[in-house]
């Protein structure tokens, strides 16, 4: 391996997702940004002493899909932290381990 640190292969997988996750949500707040960016410029170069209608209801809709975004961001932070904090999970994301040594396999349990 050259040195190199070998994970489980379900773990470069989780990688690649939260890789891709990050990618989607980053791609969903670029123009966001720059609209936000753009708001902020026409604010700044208003002449009145108020911002026009049009300017505000502008800001509005921007402040909605960032709450969107947020929560959205929550919602996988949230997901993430649960699985990891959670041993049992984590031991079985690692499945190719099980398929290396079997008599470390976990027997399933029913309930009820």
């Amino acid at each position: 391996h050259g040195g190199l640190l070998s994970i489980p292969f379900e773990f470069a997988v989780l990688e690649a997702i939260l890789a891709e996750v990050v990618a989607f949500l980053q791609g969903d707040f670029k123009p966001i940004k720059t609209a936000v960016d753009y708001a902020c410029s026409e604010l700044g170069r208003s002449q009145e002493s108020f911002a026009s209608t049009r300017t505000v209801e502008g800001v509005n809709r921007l402040k909605t899909c960032l709450t969107a975004l947020s929560f959205r961001v929550k919602g996988i932070k949230t997901a993430i932290s649960e699985l990891l904090d959670n041993d049992e999970d984590m031991s079985r994301l690692e499945i190719s381990r099980f398929y290396e040594r079997p008599n470390e396999r976990p027997v399933p349990v029913r309930h009820g």
